[in-house]
């Protein structure tokens, strides 16, 4: 996964109960891809078995409980900058700790007088003009030191250029600009002592939830004290307080990085909450979501009041692992939520409810609700999820597609092999591509929006992986022409881009301001063009008039077509017989 997230291996102990859940519970099976070899029987890559809910106990006999005082010493202690980091990322070890969390708010170290000198530093490092918000400066050898005292950490065990802060050798210091915090005001519930290991229990006291979810769980954390003060030892979010113990699974996710768990919740009676789902990554938030939709805005309404099974396959044949959901409406009856794995532009993957799909899906299922019948319904005796043809492939695609009636359809010849590629469109709105691939439906366009924001929408020449799209800003005052490919790994990339600027770029930064517009005007306008090319980055001999050479071969040798969805759904059946 494509992902700046520094990821921490979360060692949970994991104890599978698949013969007391099948003694106790008869015939039911949970099915959700788990680990094969820690005793699940290798018969279908959905099966799971309910596991214990691992959590840091704070009940142990032989621990001494802290008093009021105690509690409130170390209370204060927390909600200092000094220590707060350490709640905000989980860790089993100090060598898991995410430090960029720890020091984003100066960790007490940070310097409270930064001179000018040093904001010119920074600013030349960063090739910016001035500051947009507040610069933290915290010195090298302060930072070590932090480590070592408060983690145990040593230097030779730590890589400074790895964090997300920008190092000046000059004043041997790292700065950092921005202008939120992820400080968590805290309170201190409970606490335990054994010898000089301490594990408290912090409550947040803020609202703030993750995402929709409205969780915000608390910290354990274990310390030591020393003679210099205090020193973590790790810490565990309890994501799984109030948790549905029978459906929160250990799961296996691929893209995402890390040991992945899938927590979910009932129903909510007191807020009138629909069931709600949680994917943790190395014990951290990675995304989550109601099962359940607006129903003032959604036209497809889905909600699970509790959940009765859970299913991780790929229902819709694009290479990625998806999240089935099923269990009873607040009215008793049967429901189903298909959570699509998705990737966003910055490349994080994540799962969406697909509500209409979902609906439609539930109205043609055979037989009963259940993750077999479901996994046949969609892929029929395809048990690995890949097809022999690409036509059966767009098929599945265009069937869950068509539970939106505003979509269009097409088969384009995009790269150059005999194998069309297929176009879901939304006209006006946005559009995904498919490829088909390795026996799947591979996206490589998902939902690229056009029509609004100056984007004019997107051109293919044919057989010539070639995609044309032009884009303007500030009302035309720049018009950014990009010529995009289909890259071996299946990814769409804009490997050209032609930058025109309509306007007198007085300053030379490349963007207009409102007096370099007025400037502009239709007898005194010049017009600067700047050529670019990602794919050649690492080329030395590269020229900006052999990049317009190459752009220039595009335009006068390709003949491009308006990348569309023209038919309709049954239209396209009719193509794919």
């Amino acid at each position: 996964m494509k992902t700046n997230k520094r990821r921490q291996q979360n060692r949970i102990s994991i104890i599978l109960i698949i013969v007391a859940l099948l003694l106790i519970i008869g015939c039911v099976v949970y099915f959700l891809c788990g680990k094969m070899d820690a005793g699940l029987k290798d018969n279908s890559d959905e099966e799971i078995a309910a596991i214990d809910n691992p959590i840091t106990s704070l009940e142990d006999e032989e621990s001494e409980e802290l008093d009021a005082t105690k509690l409130n010493e170390l209370e204060d202690l927390f909600n200092t900058n000094e220590y707060n980091g350490f709640l905000t990322y989980a860790f089993t070890n100090p060598s898991e700790i995410n430090w960029d969390e720890v020091i984003f708010n100066g960790a007490g170290i940070n310097k409270k007088n930064i001179s000018q000198k040093e904001i010119d530093e920074f600013l030349k490092l960063t090739d910016s003009d001035e500051l947009n918000t507040d610069l933290l400066a915290i010195d090298k050898n302060d930072l070590l030191t932090y480590m070592k005292e408060k983690a145990g950490v040593d230097r030779q065990d730590v890589n400074l250029f790895e964090l997300d802060w920008i190092i000046s050798d000059k004043y041997n210091c790292l700065y950092a600009e921005h202008g939120d915090t992820n400080f968590i005001p805290v309170e201190c519930i409970k606490g335990v002592k054994n010898g000089s290991e301490i594990t408290l229990d912090f409550k947040p006291t803020n609202d703030e939830g993750y995402g929709v979810l409205d969780v915000n769980p608390d910290r354990i954390i274990t310390i030591e004290e020393t003679d210099t003060g205090y020193r973590v030892k790790s810490m565990y979010i309890n994501w799984e307080d109030g948790n549905n113990p029978d459906q929160t699974f250990d799961v296996e996710l691929p893209l995402f990085e890390g040991k992945c768990r899938l927590i979910t919740w009932d129903r909510n009676d007191e807020k009138n909450e629909d069931a709600k789902l949680l994917l943790t990554v190395d014990g951290n938030y990675e995304c989550g979501d109601t099962l359940g939709t607006y129903d003032r805005i959604e036209e497809n309404h889905v909600h699970i009041k509790t959940i009765s099974a859970i299913g991780l396959f790929d229902y819709n044949a694009d290479g990625r692992k998806d999240i089935e959901v099923m269990g009873k409406n607040w009215e008793g009856k049967d429901e189903l939520a298909l959570l699509k794995c998705e990737s966003p532009y910055d490349g994080n993957y994540s799962f969406v409810l697909e509500a209409a799909e979902s609906n439609m899906i539930l109205a043609q299922i055979k037989g009963e609700l259940t993750i077999p019948n479901l996994k046949a319904e969609l892929l029929g005796d395809n048990k690995e999820g890949t097809f022999s043809n690409w036509k059966d492939a767009f098929k599945l695609v265009a069937r869950l597609a068509s539970s939106n009636d505003d979509l269009r359809f097409n088969l384009a010849y995009i790269d150059n092999d005999d194998v069309p590629e297929l176009v879901v469109d939304k006209p006006g709105y946005n559009v995904s591509v498919y490829k088909f691939s390795n026996g799947i439906a591979q996206p490589v366009i998902e939902d690229w929006g056009y029509g609004v924001a100056g984007n004019h929408g997107y051109e293919y020449a044919p057989k010539k992986n070639c995609i044309r799209n032009y884009n303007s800003d500030y009302a035309g005052a720049i018009m950014y022409t990009s010529y995009i490919s289909i890259h071996d790994d299946g990814e769409a990339v804009a490997d050209y881009e032609v930058k025109t600027m309509n306007f007198k770029d007085l300053d030379g930064d490349g963007f207009p301001s409102d007096e370099e517009l007025a400037a502009s005007g239709a007898d005194d306008l010049e017009i600067n063009i700047e050529y670019s090319c990602d794919i050649c980055v690492n080329s030395d001999d590269v020229t900006e008039a052999g990049i317009k050479e190459k752009i220039d071969t595009f335009e006068s040798t390709y003949e491009f077509s308006e990348l569309c969805g023209e038919l309709t759904y049954e239209e396209l059946l009719e193509k794919l017989k």
